[in-house]
């Protein structure tokens, strides 16, 4: 449609295809990508943190490689609280998306040893930490060469 053109040239994201989320985020919304969570009580169109954990309790019970993704511009609304009441003993990788959007002068093994800090403080059992950028491609196959190894284990 019209409009939606228009407003995608004004923001130079014509070649660029967003979630629901992003697409908000980029409009100037606050957007939690778990509805309630992280102090905004919005999020109408996503699904709530305890619906989520719900719909992932059965994870604790089976053997699985979690892949956690979280917004690193937006860590502590997309880090859903108490994951391992359904992650339980299951070994995660975390994968850090959007870095390209830090300052370029971002020390990235700084904001590495924050990620591992605040991980060590949930207890969880973190194989990995990966820094990613879906959009230069930074660290996606360093992603993808760990679950293919953890496929074989």
């Amino acid at each position: 449609e019209l409009a939606t053109y228009d407003l995608k040239k004004r923001h130079n994201q014509l070649k660029t295809v967003l979630c629901g989320r992003c697409k908000l985020l980029s409009h100037g919304h606050m957007v939690t990508a778990v509805g309630g969570h992280g102090g905004y009580p919005g999020g109408k169109q996503f699904v709530s943190a305890e619906e989520l954990r719900e719909k992932l309790s059965y994870l604790r019970h089976e053997k699985a490689l979690i892949v956690k993704l979280v917004d690193i511009v937006d860590f502590n609304g997309s880090f859903l609280s108490r994951i391992r009441d359904f992650a339980g003993a299951n070994p995660i990788v975390l994968v850090i998306t959007k870095v390209d959007l830090l300052p370029r002068d971002t020390d990235l093994n700084c904001i590495g040893d924050w990620v591992v800090e605040s991980v060590v403080r949930k207890k969880l059992n973190v194989l990995s930490v990966h820094l990613t950028s879906s959009k230069s491609l930074v660290g996606i196959t360093g992603v993808i060469s760990e679950i293919q190894q953890e496929k074989k284990v």
